[in-house]
């Protein structure tokens, strides 16, 4: 082994500095491979990668602001910080928009830091004065709207490829480098079929999408938006996704349109995020690798992906030390809960934490889902009686706790007491030791009652 090698492999065994530190850190590819390398982290289901760059194009009227603007209501409404810099539309153009798409006007105030005219210039004072925006906001995601005003106003040309390479080491690449999400918009030139300017735009991207309107759209009548995949790094990118857009008798809708998204059974979930979960239930306590999941996916890597953050986000699973574990009744530590300061109980390992009430699980309104995070249990209700109705309802929620909880409890694989918590917490009850048995005997009836079962339960009652 030659001498230099020698010696940067001594120092990274014995936890030294090695020799050339400063010339990249050294990856271990070879034990990366072994474990399974792991696809990128959707922040947006088959459209943004978090700590990637993203690209999104299209000419005047387009849709592109509609579906960037779609982006940021869905990262708000998940809790995320999101940090706007406007140099085209305006405030009461942004303001109109996401008052259509149906964003809590609250919500908006607490989460997006919307920066007008940013005079964004390459020099020592204006990179410091970024950075430290960077990390007191700590947003998801960044939007450049657009990039022509961005360059002009750094002095730069959007003809010129070392111009752009500057851009993206200044600007874009501080985003990317702290793991978060960077979207610029652009224009095309007229009948153009790439964004305006040098091509060095599509090399910096990670992402870059077209943006096109194949029906047109307006406040009266709905249309059809169209994103074309032009680049994907990584893979694991759709070809195209396709969006309804527009108004009507319902008010605005902007929504993605039908094909694009698995079918769900009858407990809420698709045939890969149920796939998943067996895989993972058959490997514990072990867990489950991103290999082995890939294996029960048959290899559908982008699939495997959406299964496994839409299962992450409802707290369905969990990883530690890069496998996954069900986030569920598997050899519980414990039966005692600790109260939380709001008197509501939290999940000890091993059980089942519910979801956020929502009507659906995926980042609804008022969710306080952070990335990275884990969902709390909702304490809206104070400690009280337990209703057969309400325990009933919980339990036939989308992506509840206490729904997945149901058949387990039904097949004798968990316990009374663990399905009641996933109910009691996801409602904001904390009962007292004089009420817990009368809770328990609620959640029993509720749970023996076929009518809340799933339609395709085994049980005796539903045989």
């Amino acid at each position: 082994m030659p001498r230099d090698v020698e010696d940067r492999v001594r120092g990274d065994r014995n936890g030294q500095t090695p020799p050339h530190a400063s010339l990249g850190e050294r990856v271990m590819l070879g034990k990366m491979i072994r474990e399974g390398i792991e696809p990128p982290v959707f922040l947006e289901p088959d459209i943004l990668m978090e700590g990637a760059v993203h690209w999104l194009f299209g000419s005047s009227e387009s849709g592109k602001t509609w579906i960037g603007l779609w982006l940021v209501k869905n990262r708000i409404e998940a809790g995320d910080r999101v940090l706007y810099f406007d140099k085209e539309n305006g405030p009461e153009i942004i303001g109109e928009r996401l008052e259509l798409l149906g964003c809590d006007p609250e919500a908006i105030d607490a989460h997006l830091v919307y920066r007008l005219e940013p005079d964004i210039q390459l020099d020592g004072a204006t990179m410091e004065a970024y950075a430290d925006l960077l990390d007191t906001e700590d947003p998801a995601l960044v939007v450049f709207d657009a990039s022509r005003g961005f360059l002009t106003s750094a002095g730069l040309e959007e003809n010129s490829n070392d111009d752009l390479d500057k851009f993206y080491e200044a600007v874009l690449k501080p985003v990317r480098n702290r793991k978060r999400t960077p979207l610029v918009l652009d224009h095309i030139p007229h009948d153009g079929d790439h964004a305006r300017g040098a091509g060095r735009k599509k090399d910096l991207a990670d992402v870059m999408w077209k943006v096109e309107c194949p029906v047109p759209f307006d406040q009266d009548r709905v249309g059809m938006v169209k994103l074309k995949r032009r680049k994907g790094r990584r893979g694991a990118l759709p070809e195209t996704v396709v969006f309804s857009i527009g108004g009507g008798d319902a008010g605005f809708v902007l929504a993605r349109s039908a094909g694009t998204v698995e079918n769900e059974d009858r407990n809420g979930l698709t045939d890969s995020q149920r796939k998943v979960l067996d895989r993972i239930r058959e490997n514990e306590p072990r867990g489950a690798t991103w290999k082995e999941l890939l294996e029960a996916l048959n290899g559908a890597k982008s699939t495997l992906s959406r299964a496994t953050n839409d299962l992450t986000r409802w707290n369905h699973i969990t990883k530690r030390n890069r496998r996954y574990h069900i986030v569920g009744p598997v050899e519980p530590e414990s039966s005692e809960d600790t109260p939380n300061a709001d008197g509501s109980t939290r999940f000890q390992k091993g059980s089942t934490e519910p979801l956020e009430p929502g009507k659906s699980g995926h980042g609804s309104k008022g969710s306080t889902t952070r990335r990275g995070g884990t969902l709390e249990p909702f304490a809206g209700t104070a400690a009280g009686r337990l209703s057969v109705e309400d325990a009933g309802a919980e339990m036939k929620r989308p992506h509840s706790g206490a729904r997945l909880n149901l058949p387990l409890y039904l097949k004798g694989e968990t316990n009374l007491e663990i399905l009641a918590r996933s109910v009691l917490v996801a409602l904001g009850k904390a009962p007292d030791e004089a009420e817990r048995a009368s809770c328990l005997a609620v959640v029993q009836e509720a749970a023996n009652d076929p009518d809340n079962h799933p339609l395709d339960c085994e049980c005796e009652g539903c045989a």
